[in-house]
């Protein structure tokens, strides 16, 4: 026991800086053995343990076998030992004090004879790169975030890179919505809107799609074709399933008309539209030359195509 008590003594302990590096901390320690004489030119086995308490509980321990330099100086870097018990990386550095033991053995084994405990006071500022200020280890994902569940800390991870997402909080949990894009639409054909897009917005968003199919099968007064246009029986089978068809106004209709070909089913005859002409009656439009004008009163009987918009 007396060897041991002057070799315990002899031990000096010389804490460097912490390094920058998250994952590990510098140490240096002068080995001397029981008459004062510098441990030199040997390899030697070292024991490090965290504390959680000076005499709590390792909650890390890993083991090394590095050499003395010629002044009896060794130097290592805990966190990037051999593991014999706990995980660097996972340590919580708010829950301390924390204290660093270290045994060695100058044989360079694993009977180890030498022990000395300093306590780590300045490490919760150095390892500011994983551990917040307020104890909060740092993410493994560039947007995770911690909330508190009324019980302990919890993780939500980010939304997928290059999805929008809005978040939201129920009952105290926080949650990520996907924004859901409108699609944009294209001049053409669309069965999912219930007949042809003959005019979109410019941003893609909003637009007027023409029945496929005239809502008569033959000339009618404008005050009928109002109630023909939204009648599912005068649709073909994508047009009925929508409920807001209507009459185009005159210059929807223009637009149809230069369109007419793609959108297909008209007659060369004049079609309604909804827009009343200044001394009575309405807007028509001839299908066979394009000419707009004055359907002279309401019983005079044209031809009825259905517009609808999105």
């Amino acid at each position: 026991m007396k060897k041991l008590y002057f070799l315990l003594l002899s031990i000096s302990l010389t804490l460097s800086a912490w390094a920058q590096a998250p994952e590990k901390m510098s140490y240096q320690a002068v080995v001397k053995d029981a008459s004062s004489g510098l441990v030199t030119n040997q390899k030697i086995g070292m024991q490090m343990s965290i504390l959680q308490g000076a005499e709590g509980t390792a909650v890390y321990v890993e083991t090394h076998q590095p050499t003395t330099n010629s002044n009896g100086l060794v130097s290592i870097s805990v966190g990037t030992g051999a593991p014999t018990s706990g995980i660097f990386t996972d340590i919580d550095w708010s829950k301390g004090p924390y204290f660093l033991q270290t045994e060695i053995d100058p044989a360079g084994g694993t009977s180890y004879t030498i022990s000395g405990k300093s306590e780590m006071k300045s490490l919760p500022y150095a390892f500011h790169a994983t551990t917040a200020e307020n104890g909060l280890k740092a993410g493994t994902a560039k947007g995770q975030m911690m909330f508190w569940d009324d019980e302990a800390w919890v993780r939500l991870d980010p939304p997928p890179n290059g999805v929008d997402a809005n978040l939201s909080i129920r009952d105290g949990q926080l949650a990520w919505t996907k924004v859901e894009v409108a699609p944009k639409y294209e001049i053409g054909l669309n069965e999912d809107l219930g007949g042809y897009v003959f005019y979109v917005s410019d941003d893609g968003l909003r637009g007027l799609v023409a029945a496929t199919k005239d809502q008569s099968t033959s000339d009618v007064t404008w005050n009928d074709a109002f109630s023909l246009v939204n009648n599912s029986a005068n649709h073909n089978a994508v047009g009925a399933n929508f409920t807001d068809w209507r009459l185009p106004t005159k210059d929807e209709l223009n637009m149809m008309y230069k369109k007419k070909d793609a959108i297909g089913g008209f007659a060369n005859n004049g079609y309604w539209s909804s827009t009343a002409y200044d001394y009575g009656g309405a807007w028509v439009q001839g299908f066979g030359n394009g000419y707009q004008g004055d359907s002279g009163d309401n019983s005079a009987t044209f031809r009825v195509r259905a517009v609808r918009a999105f």
